[in-house]
């Protein structure tokens, strides 16, 4: 098992994450607390969808990120702008303002309609080739705090705490964190039934994937809450988005307690979720681009893998792992092939930041910078692919700059990601790509600062960090040239 792949130490759940201590609750965590929660939805208005509904860009260098806000104003992306992308040039105290001033723009041109009571949804996504229907509402957090939600990715305190303090300035959830669920024939069973029944709401986003939206009856809610009582749930992204939420709750439960007591619940011991079936997640490879360090960067790499294993010149079609244990190397304009020498117990992502980004390059967890993430098939629209250019040629060209190299891996085996989590094991950052991603600004979550119900989620209109603190001149364009924090969603 390498370093990356074991449970920090000091770190509080059962996978890991950067989170909370539970005696920092200033209670016990709750294992009655339910499986999914109905909550107080805005949800998008059909005729808006197609313009605010975001996808992740996952991958998508900044001038890219910039250009499609710039095309694309009304974007959901514009309301989650980041520092950790845009730099220091902006505080995080004029990110939230210029991210509740895109939010509160959207609400008052009528973008999303206000709840009519609390619902959960079924939410279904199309696209790629590939269809998968969630159910979304509020996850409890102690369910991550007594090891019914595993993750699989170890996380990194800079960019928890930019989330974090987004949740605490602007005070909204908008991008479910996504999760799958052991096999269900029950739960299953009612989501067919559910779904058997025209969408109340059905649009396509800028990048053609098609979504229907369900909502729940009551009675039904209960039949899920009991088919999936007790099951194991595993994380397919957001980490960071759910050890922010985490510390944001660890917070306010420090805070003195304002009507209800401490041990009542608040807004913040939720998380928005899209809750899918094991049998829908499709998991895909996310590929490395390194800029190799030092003038002797190549020399190193090649003599590394040399002692490492077999490097052998290879054609194109031939880079792509079949199997676990192999990775395509690209450098120099030429494509290689590469098996280590001993057999990999540790899964194919942790094995090559251990023994070649940190090993060989000898980068360490400051200088991890210099490796860019890229996702594996199928072809993402923001890849440029044209004419009958494969997804890897077009990793091949974004590798093509000088001292750089590329590294595809085959995708992780579900079973293994599984079993993985059970053990309380981790990989290294960006080591899975489920596809397509819960979008954002389909669904939003307004919490509340006080010591409420969970279903007290508060609207547009009332005195919350959505609204509030937005001076009338305050306003910058949605679509100005500082758009590049899409993949912080939250």
């Amino acid at each position: 098992m390498g370093p990356s792949e074991s449970t920090p130490p000091g770190s509080a759940g059962p996978s890991g994450l950067l989170t909370s201590n539970p005696a920092d609750s200033l209670r016990e965590p709750r294992s009655d607390c339910g499986v999914l929660l109905p909550f107080a939805a805005h949800l998008v208005r059909e005729g808006w969808a197609q313009r605010v509904v975001s996808p992740s860009y996952d991958g998508v260098p900044p001038s890219q990120r910039r250009a499609i806000l710039s095309r694309h104003p009304d974007l959901f992306a514009n309301a989650i702008l980041s520092a950790d992308v845009l730099g220091d040039e902006f505080a995080p105290v004029e990110l939230a303002r210029m991210n509740r001033s895109a939010l509160r723009r959207l609400l008052a041109r009528g973008a999303f309609t206000p709840p009519v009571g609390e619902d959960l949804f079924v939410y279904r996504q199309k696209g790629y080739g590939h269809s998968q229907t969630a159910l979304v509402g509020l996850l409890p957090l102690d369910l991550f705090r007594i090891g019914l939600l595993r993750g699989h990715e170890s996380t990194q305190g800079q960019r928890t705490e930019l989330l974090r303090l987004h949740l605490a300035r602007v005070g909204v959830q908008s991008s479910p964190v996504g999760m799958f669920y052991r096999s269900s024939p029950s739960a299953s069973g009612i989501l067919a039934e559910i779904t058997a029944s025209p969408p109340e709401m059905a649009f396509r986003d800028i990048h053609d994937v098609h979504q229907e939206i369900w909502r729940v009856d009551g009675e039904l809610v209960g039949r899920l809450n009991r088919a999936l009582e007790g099951r194991r749930l595993y994380l397919t992204d957001g980490h960071h988005r759910l050890g922010a939420a985490l510390a944001h709750n660890d917070a306010e439960r420090a805070r003195p307690a304002r009507g209800g007591g401490a041990g009542a619940p608040v807004a913040s011991d939720f998380i928005l979720a899209a809750l899918f079936p094991q049998e829908e997640v499709r998991l895909m490879g996310f590929h490395r681009k390194v800029r190799l360090p030092g003038a002797d960067g190549l020399r190193r790499l090649t003599d590394g893998l040399a002692a490492l294993g077999s490097l052998t010149r290879c054609a194109p079609e031939a880079a792509e792992p079949a199997s676990p244990g192999r990775f395509g190397v690209y450098v120099e304009g030429r494509w290689h092939s590469f098996a280590p020498r001993l057999p990999t117990e540790a899964l194919d992502t942790t094995w090559l930041h251990e023994h070649v980004i940190k090993g060989v390059l000898g980068m360490t967890e400051e200088t991890i910078t210099q490796v860019e993430y890229l996702p594996g098939r199928p072809p993402m629209p923001w890849q440029a692919v044209s004419g009958a250019e494969t997804p890897l040629e077009a990793f091949a060209r974004r590798c093509d700059e000088p001292g750089t190299a590329g590294f595809v891996l085959h995708p992780v085996p579900l079973e293994s990601l599984m079993r993985l989590c059970d053990e309380g094991r981790l990989m290294p950052p960006k080591s899975t790509f489920f596809h397509p991603k819960p979008r954002s600004g389909v669904f939003l979550r307004f919490l509340k600062n006080s010591h409420t119900g969970a279903g007290s989620d508060t609207g547009a209109g009332s005195d919350t960090k959505a609204g509030a603190d937005i001076g009338a001149g305050s306003d910058i364009g949605a679509g100005a040239d500082i758009g590049a924090g899409a993949d912080i969603a939250v």
